[in-house]
């Protein structure tokens, strides 16, 4: 736990038992009263004196209810026992037993009270309450749940994390700058497209001298803009996002910040700190906030214009439909980019919820995740129907953000026109001095190497710009189709010969740009080697669907979904108090599990 979340709970700790002493103060003083005021009353057998009694003194016990009770007037109350009718007794009577109600309502009040403040508590205490699922570090080796203890087995995930990191971060990966150009070249050699990249160049060259040349860019709808950005994503801390809410209410700190952005903001020594995302692990960047939003300004205004500016090279690809095109350019290209600078950014990486701060202009990457699912469904059974055979293969880049090479990014970027100034500011911020934070250990400060920064939008705009290269080559090199990729995540389908051809150029790019394929995300369901001899071995899943080789439909994975139940038991077991139960239950069974199993559609047949 970080120290300003340390301090928001010690401080939530201290007003809590404040408010918990308070109340059982309460507590006891209502069920003295109480048991002292019903010992009077059953001492009396008078109905009318047992009313009376109560009457009197019910009024300290219910401050909520006895304040009409104390209104009362003698005339009020059923008159001497001499004359009493039976039907006066029984509502003498009556009376009597809506007062005591009246008390056993208060001590169940007081009883859940007690209850809840006893479970805060508890809750408060437990400073590791889990509230998302469980890691992928509970399985063993082999794919099997692992039989250790839960915290053992995400402590050594930790550490393995760890030194893998800084394995790739602090080692340069030095890529074929020439290689890298001459399949560039390759790619745009046919005349069309290489009047589009000359557009393109010129395009990119404008970006960077509007980008140089203003003199005030930051205003107060600017910052807000960027403050919303980063309010949704993980970059900071939830205390400096706080800070952050706060500066959008107030019109003169956002004016100070303006000046301050407006002059430049240094690169500075940056710690870093493993977090759980998802029940993965993350490492990211504990970012100071005024040089937050400098740095969220610089990446959102690249990525919005150069978006725009790639979009003409996609306007010229072979495209096998229109309609399809266009809903390709409209929902899926460079689709962790925003279109606009007030959309924002996208939510953390690899976000699986809704946390309600997104705009409508931008859907988060779990909408677009279950939206892609449904064309691919869909077309898998249309296609099969029209032509007898269809083939579809799913793939992943291994560890992309951390194993991405800075001279693969800075050869793509001066190919296609990012001007000098902007290769260097580009180079210092990827080259920024780091100080590993893990626990109370602090390593030695090191100058990154390789590797972009997780949830900054100056790495998105890096990261999608090198990817755009597996989009243009899957297009040039086979026929029109379309590579679906979600950041690193890719999916293509369509004719099995044609769909070999594309997963070859994926291979070929992959290769050069000196990336890797994940061969545990890696998948392929095609009619057979003759037509797909190059398709990779495996299952394409999705969530827990596994699209099923003999008849085209997406099934639940029951052995996946065994493994992963095994994984939540444990994890339930070691929380260590009800709420931190109750909250990890509700992340899983409430929103994890329930959107891995893809949205009800007609495509996936009544059975799904």
């Amino acid at each position: 736990m970080s120290s300003s979340a340390g301090i928001l709970s010690q401080t939530l700790q201290s007003i809590t038992n404040t408010k918990i002493s308070e109340l059982r103060k309460q507590r006891e003083s209502f069920a003295a009263h109480k048991s002292k005021l019903l010992t009077s009353v059953d001492a009396t057998t008078d109905p009318e004196a047992r009313v009376r009694i109560l009457l009197a003194s019910i009024g300290g016990c219910t401050p909520e209810n006895g304040k009409k009770l104390e209104d009362l007037n003698d005339h009020k109350v059923p008159g001497s026992t001499a004359n009493l009718s039976l039907k006066n007794i029984r509502r003498i009577l009556d009376q009597s037993n809506e007062l005591r109600q009246l008390l056993d309502q208060r001590t169940r009040k007081l009883d859940y009270a007690d209850l809840y403040a006893r479970l805060l508590t508890e809750w408060l205490a437990d400073t590791s309450a889990a509230t998302t699922p469980p890691p992928q570090a509970s399985a063993g080796d082999n794919g099997e749940p692992s039989e250790e203890p839960f915290e053992l087995v995400a402590q050594t995930k930790l550490q393995q994390l760890r030194e893998m990191f800084e394995s790739y971060v602090f080692t340069p990966l030095d890529t074929d700058a020439a290689a890298i150009t001459s399949h560039l070249d390759g790619l745009f050699e046919v005349e069309e497209a290489a009047k589009a990249l000359g557009v393109l160049r010129k395009e990119v060259r404008g970006i960077g001298r509007y980008l140089t040349n203003a003199s005030k860019p930051f205003d107060h709808g600017v910052l807000k803009w960027c403050i919303k950005g980063l309010l949704k994503n993980d970059l900071l801390t939830e205390h400096k996002k706080t800070l952050l809410a706060d500066f959008l209410q107030n019109k003169v700190v956002l004016t100070e910040i303006a000046v301050f952005s407006t002059c430049g903001s240094p690169v500075s020594t940056l710690g870093l700190g493993a977090t759980k995302l998802n029940g993965k692990y993350r490492v990211m960047m504990d970012e100071d906030i005024l040089q937050a939003i400098f740095l969220h300004y610089i990446g959102l205004s690249w990525s919005v214009q150069m978006k725009a500016a790639l979009r003409t090279i996609v306007q010229t690809k072979k495209s096998l439909s229109f309609k399809k095109q266009a809903a390709y350019e409209n929902e899926y290209f460079l689709a962790q980019l925003p279109d606009t600078v007030p959309a924002g950014a996208r939510g953390g990486y690899d976000e699986e919820e809704d946390n309600g701060t997104q705009t409508t202009l931008l859907k988060t990457p779990l909408q677009i995740r279950q939206q892609l699912l449904l064309p691919i469904a869909s077309e898998l059974l249309i296609h099969g129907a029209q032509h007898g055979e269809v083939a579809v293969v799913q793939s992943d880049i291994q560890w992309f953000y951390t194993s991405l090479s800075h001279s693969t990014i800075f050869t793509v970027l001066r190919y296609f026109g990012v001007p000098k100034n902007w290769m260097v500011f580009f180079k210092k911020y990827l080259e920024t001095p780091l100080k590993m934070v893990y626990e109370a250990e602090e390593s030695e400060v090191r100058c990154r190497r390789r590797d972009v920064p997780i949830a900054h939008t100056i790495s998105n705009f890096m990261a999608e710009v090198v990817l755009f290269v597996l989009d243009f080559a899957v297009n040039q090199e086979a026929q029109g189709t379309m590579l679906y990729r979600l950041t690193d995540d890719l999916w293509i389908w369509g004719d099995p010969r044609t769909t070999n051809d594309a997963w070859k150029a994926i291979q070929r790019s992959v290769e050069v740009l000196g990336l890797t394929i994940n061969k545990k995300i890696l998948g392929s369901v095609h009619p057979g080697e003759d037509a797909c001899p190059d398709l990779p071995a495996g299952d394409v899943k999705w969530g827990f669907l596994k699209l099923d080789s003999e008849t085209g439909r997406w099934l639940i994975d029951q052995n996946d979904v065994d493994r992963h139940t095994q994984r939540l038991k444990r994890q339930l077991n070691s929380s260590k108090s009800i709420f931190s139960f109750i909250q990890l239950w509700n992340s899983c069974v409430g929103r994890f599990f329930q959107r891995t199993f893809g949205q009800p559609a007609n495509c996936f047949g009544q059975e799904h």
